[in-house]
């Protein structure tokens, strides 16, 4: 069902970027390598480098007495010139691709500018940055099981002068426009939310790239189909049609920003580098906003002279710890319940105090709910969510743990909101039975720095600084004893001449993950910045079989087709 809230929300006028310069990534990835099956074999492996914006599918060495290597169109890897720091799927499909087999989905990645392995949080970042459109085949459960010979593609990248991109962010639902007959106005994918190292929030309305290419051929010109890399990419200039300066948040810089998921999203949260949150409410067909460019330099006043079409309007703006927050969620929405007010108004926040806090935005002068859930460890990451078992909180900390807290057994005729809610309650102050489980990557494995629960089937993915990416279903089991290991789907892991890349069918063969059987190990430190996998998101768009994307230090986007049966 698509979402008629923001029907006036036009793309507007896009402007071509021709100069490359614009763009700062590294031209050439680092050599990547496939397990090798022994040190001998590894020394006459040839590696393979991606040109900027190029993919490729990702071969699994097949062990056995036969040796040889076939190709899984479900792993397809990506190069995207820098480290990833953002990146979410569009819950809109391009039914109308020129790929009459699969529609197209969408995945928009916010990569830090090449050569920049280090940025301060808390600081004002400005210059050139780049935020990535790009597309892969989606299989209908008609055809989960086909094999597609369309490889990812970077079809559209929106130019800003943010410095760098710290999170993205589509609109929950389906806000797609296709083109109306009688107007200029281009088709548009969807809506996106960005937070930018200059401490601007902004809404995007990307159009569909076809169509963006389509309405550039008016302003004249044409690309050589012939060029690679960054030559062959449409670079674009797309003017938000909402935005909000740092000024209006009395200074505070934003991290983090998470929409309201139920209809009509009309809510944003957003996180800050000094511990603080806004609530901030997009406002259609409202009166234009007028930039202060008063104290911008004359470039920057150029690019932001274009008044946004529509507002965003903070309605509350608090001190929720007094570090950084790292983590924002709302309570989310339930299957078959109908919408409550609950739901519009309470969220949960964590950061580097270690602190779960539940807030109602009706009253911010304290929170209804508090646990530290450790005195020594940072919360990197947050999900709340109904489709665990029992639905309940998952946090991620940076000392490799994954932290589940349960919610209370639901009565007849009671929402698990309201389930939720009054056993929180009746452990204030400490008290009461916590229904917790903890669990640890291991020894010396580093932070975990994202954890997504998959849409259509409550699957958990999680990856962090070892570099692996493992996937599991969580369930309250009071017995230890019962729970299963968690299946490590993928892993980047350093060599003296490169990378060398895991995928699922590697680690068949090869205990590794939560709670499975393993040599204890000696301890050598943490692993190599580069391997560090810094998000994992599920597609939205659920099948027979679920495409899941991670990235990292390594400037590399892994997408893997995952069979949920």
């Amino acid at each position: 069902m698509q979402n008629e809230y923001f029907a006036s929300w036009a793309v507007p006028n896009v402007q071509r970027v021709r100069d490359t310069n614009r763009v700062k990534y590294n031209s050439r990835s680092t050599q990547v390598f496939h397990p090798a099956n022994n040190q001998d074999a590894e020394a006459e492996q040839e590696g393979q480098s991606l040109r900027l914006f190029g993919s490729t599918p990702w071969a699994a060495q097949t062990v056995g007495p036969n040796k040889r290597q076939k190709t899984q169109k479900e792993d397809l890897l990506c190069y995207v010139g820098g480290a990833v720091w953002a990146l979410d799927w569009c819950p809109a499909c391009d039914s109308t691709a020129d790929n009459e087999e699969e529609p197209l989905q969408y995945i928009a990645v916010a990569a830090h500018p090449g050569g920049r392995t280090k940025t301060v949080i808390g600081e004002i970042v400005s210059g050139p940055a780049l935020v990535q459109i790009w597309s892969a085949p989606y299989a209908t459960e008609a055809k989960a099981s086909s094999t597609s010979n369309a490889l990812p593609q970077m079809q559209l990248g929106i130019c800003h002068e943010g410095g760098l991109t710290w999170d993205c962010k589509w609109c929950p639902s389906d806000t797609s426009i296709q083109h109306i007959a009688g107007t200029d106005a281009l088709s548009r994918l969807g809506l996106l939310a960005l937070v930018l190292g200059n401490g601007e929030l902004q809404v995007l309305a990307v159009p569909y790239p076809k169509a963006a290419l389509q309405g550039l051929a008016h302003q004249g010109g044409s690309e050589d189909s012939s060029a690679s890399g960054v030559n062959a990419a449409l670079l674009v200039e797309v003017p938000p049609v909402a935005w909000l300066r740092a000024s209006a948040m009395g200074g505070s810089l934003p991290c983090v920003v998470e929409w309201l998921p139920v209809a009509p999203h009309d809510l944003l949260l957003v996180g800050c580098w000094d511990g603080s949150l806004a609530v901030v409410r997009l406002q259609p067909n409202s009166a234009p906003s007028t930039p202060d460019l008063s104290s911008l330099q004359t470039s920057q006043q150029a690019q932001l002279c274009r008044k946004a079409q529509h507002d965003m309007v903070v309605l509350s703006h608090f001190q929720a710890e007094p570090t950084p927050l790292r983590a924002v969620a709302w309570c989310p929405p339930q299957v078959g319940q109908e919408e409550s007010l609950e739901q519009r108004c309470l969220f949960l926040t964590a950061g580097h105090l270690g602190f779960l806090r539940l807030w109602d935005s009706r009253d911010t002068s304290r929170p209804l709910y508090q646990r530290r859930v450790s005195s020594i460890s940072r919360l990197l990451a947050l999900q709340w969510s109904y489709l665990l078992d029992p639905p309940g909180f998952l946090l991620a900390t940076d000392d490799g743990g994954i932290v589940y807290e349960a919610g209370h057994p639901q009565e007849e005729g009671q929402s698990w909101q309201d389930a939720h809610l009054w056993r929180l309650e009746s452990d204030k102050g400490g008290h009461g039975t916590r229904n917790i489980t903890r669990e640890s990557r291991g020894a010396n494995t580093g932070a975990i720095w994202s954890v997504h629960c998959c849409p259509s089937n409550g699957l958990v993915a999680y990856a962090g600084e070892d570099g692996e990416v493992a996937i599991f279903k969580e369930r309250m089991l009071q017995d230890n004893r019962m729970r299963r290991a968690h299946t490590t789907v993928a892993g980047v892991h350093a060599r003296e001449d490169g990378l060398e890349l895991r995928s699922a069918q590697h680690y068949t063969h090869h205990a590794s993950g939560v709670y499975q059987a393993s040599k204890p190990s000696k301890l050598k430190g943490l692993a190599p910045e580069i391997q560090s996998i810094h998000r994992v998101r599920w597609s939205p768009n659920g099948g027979q079989a679920a495409w899941l994307a991670h990235g990292g230090a390594a400037a590399f986007v892994w997408l893997q087709r995952l069979g949920l049966k």
